[in-house]
């Protein structure tokens, strides 16, 4: 299975923790963010959720660093 997964700039250590966790039982594709600097939310939501429209992947998950996301 293929698994979308993206973050905005606080959550990021989360999602390189999360991807570590699930490589090797899915094929992970990092929709983003890979830094500390600030980003838009909203641009890495739209990337996952483009990814998962188009049936290059089957989940999607998002994680923001308030946890409202």
């Amino acid at each position: 299975m293929k698994v979308a997964i993206g973050s905005d700039h606080i959550a990021v250590e989360l999602k390189a923790s999360l991807i570590e966790h699930l490589k090797g039982r899915y094929d992970v594709v990092d929709a983003g963010t890979d830094s500390g600097q600030r980003v838009d939310y909203q641009s890495v939501a739209w990337k996952v959720t483009q990814l998962h429209a188009s049936g290059e992947c089957e989940r999607g998950i998002l994680l923001c660093g308030t946890g409202v996301g």
